[in-house]
């Protein structure tokens, strides 16, 4: 990326690898670079700010619930 900025299919293999990594927010902006949803299916603008909206919420409360899940789950199996 660094040698090639304008190729997006490097911004999907590292949007992929931030994904197996959780680093769910930088795998967004590397999925949305790579511009590989705009093949799925043409949305409007609209629909589009949602969808980023939707997966970047998802993310958050995602991580969130992991965050606090482990803790109860380690307590539960110690104690």
């Amino acid at each position: 990326i660094r040698l090639d900025p304008s190729n997006k299919e490097m911004y999907f293999q590292r949007a992929i690898a931030y994904f197996e990594i959780g680093s769910f927010d930088q795998a967004i902006q590397d999925y949305l670079m790579s511009d590989k949803g705009k093949s799925i299916a043409p949305m409007h603008k609209a629909s589009q700010d949602f969808a980023i909206a939707l997966i970047n919420s998802a993310c958050q409360s995602g991580s969130e619930a992991a965050i606090n899940f482990f803790p109860s789950l380690c307590h539960s199996i110690y104690g």
